[in-house]
């Protein structure tokens, strides 16, 4: 919600919010991982990420 307050240019405030969702994804990733008890967090970050931009295209492909 916060970049559509701050700024008055809709497409560039739902970039912003778009990375933000990403990079909040990557961080709820790791911590699973290391919650888990996995090895290489890093991978069930990466994962989330991927996970996270696959929606944002699949989203945009549809006209969203």
């Amino acid at each position: 919600m916060l970049p559509f307050v701050l700024s008055e240019d809709a497409r560039f405030a739902m970039h912003v919010s778009q990375a933000i969702a990403v990079a909040m994804l990557f961080v709820a990733g790791f911590t699973l991982g290391r919650h888990a008890g996995h090895a290489h967090p890093f991978r069930s970050a990466l994962f989330a990420l991927l996970l996270g931009v696959a929606l944002i295209a699949a989203i945009k492909a549809l006209g969203g």
